[in-house]
This record gives structure tokens, sequence and C-alpha cells, in this order.
């Protein structure tokens, strides 16, 4: 015979299996289409899930679009400047564009309208490399005290 604690065990491990196979099935039964929709679902299911049908006979309306894709630009066209910053008026940086200019850089003021409000972004030089840029950017900080960053302008 087995002892009490050995049959409390049993009772509860046989309690957790009906519990376990039943529970699913009383809280969860299987859903069951109403006639009318199972019969509108069958009536216009597309024909590939229909599996009595075979891929010979599909016939194709369209054929889908392929995007193209966008053209790289070659890359003797990429030019690369130093942004070295925007501002609302020119009068702010104006001496340090003249300056740069006297110094025989190109300065480009490159405006720009962001909510309703005019920045104007200043680039500086027209460079084929990026390398060309980094090396441009570490001179102006050196030789000018200004912080920039290298833009890609062909990207613009």
């Amino acid at each position: 015979m087995l002892s009490p604690s050995a049959r409390q065990w049993m009772t509860a491990l046989l309690l957790a299996m009906i519990v376990g196979w039943w529970m699913p099935k009383i809280m969860h039964p299987p859903r069951v289409l109403p006639t009318p929709v199972k019969d509108f679902i069958e009536a216009y299911a597309p024909p590939h899930l229909d599996p009595d049908v075979k891929p010979e006979q599909l016939t194709v309306i369209a054929e889908p679009k392929v995007a193209e894709k966008p053209k790289k630009q070659s890359p003797a066209l990429v030019k690369y400047a130093v942004q070295i910053g925007s501002f609302k008026v020119l009068t702010q940086i104006q001496s340090t564009i003249d300056d740069l200019k006297t110094q025989g850089y190109t300065v480009v003021v490159h405006p720009v309208d962001l909510d309703g409000k005019k920045l104007y972004r200043i680039w500086v030089g027209s460079l084929d490399s990026r390398a060309a840029a980094k090396n441009l950017q570490a001179e102006l900080k050196t030789r000018f005290k200004l912080q920039g960053f290298v833009l890609k302008l062909g990207d613009l």
C-alpha cells in the first residue's frame, strides 16, 4: 500500500494531467466559421490557395514591377566640402568668410529654409575625395579655430 504522502502526490499528478488536457479545450473551443462566411471565403479565395489547382493552371495577370535602383553618381561628379556652421544672420560670420576667401579657400554660402526660418550654411572647399576634405577640416581647425564636419555634396 502507498503511504499517505505518496497518495497525495499521485492524486495531485493525476489531477494536473487531467486539468492540463481538458482545460484548454474548455477555455478555447475550436473556432468554426458560420456557413455564409465559409462559403464567401471559398468563393473568393485566390486560386493559389486552392490545393487542387496546379501551378500550370494559373494565369499571370500582370508582371510585378521591379523598382529601378537609383543610379550612383560617378566618382568624378561627387564633391566633398567642410561645413563650418549654420547661421541665422550672415553678419555673424562675414568676417570669417572674407578671411577664408583672402587666403584662397572656396567658400559657398548655401541658404536653406527650415520650418519657415532662413539659415545660411557655410561650406568651405570643393574637393574630389573624403580624405582631402578631412585634411581641410583639420587645417581649418588649426589655422582658423573652426569646428566643421565633412559633407558629401553629391547627396544634396
